[in-house]
């Protein structure tokens, strides 16, 4: 899962913000720290959202070529998308824990960003909700670097 970053040179430094993420917004003042400060400040955004209850937007926004997309820590993309798709299932906490046999508690675990989640726990969600658990791996990117605007 990738948000779509857009940063541009502003006072001496770099301020970054995300289209998908509305009022996540952060500045550092090198394009090399850009990339590590974008994510530290995008998955406290997602992590804020959690911990309050609200629901964070999906990204949609399509990463182009040149432009650099920040990848969310594997757990935590995991939660979101358990969230996502409780709502969209238009279910409760409380209506998914009852279908699948645990407390209300267990499920709002699984939304926590405090709490770890088991694979085994999140591929019985996902199947009662319809979906199934994918996972996949890349050979790991070397940082690239920020694009700019003036």
């Amino acid at each position: 899962m990738k948000y779509l970053i857009e940063v541009v040179r502003e006072d001496g430094g770099f301020v970054i913000t995300f289209p998908d993420a509305p009022g996540c917004v952060t500045e550092c003042d090198s394009a090399d720290e850009t990339v590590s400060v974008a994510r530290e400040a995008l998955e406290g955004w997602l992590e804020t959202h959690l911990a309050t209850g609200k629901v964070p937007p999906r990204p949609v926004s399509a990463i182009p070529a040149k432009a650099v997309g920040i990848d969310v820590a594997p757990e935590l993309a995991l939660k979101l998308e358990l969230l996502w798709a409780r709502r969209e299932a238009g279910l409760t906490q409380s209506q998914l824990a009852k279908k699948i046999g645990v407390s209300q508690q267990r499920i709002a675990a699984l939304e926590d960003p405090d709490t770890e989640v088991k694979l085994s726990t999140a591929e019985l969600v996902l199947k009662a909700l319809g979906r199934s658990l994918s996972l996949s791996s890349s050979p790991l990117a070397k940082s690239p670097k920020s694009k700019t605007a003036a």
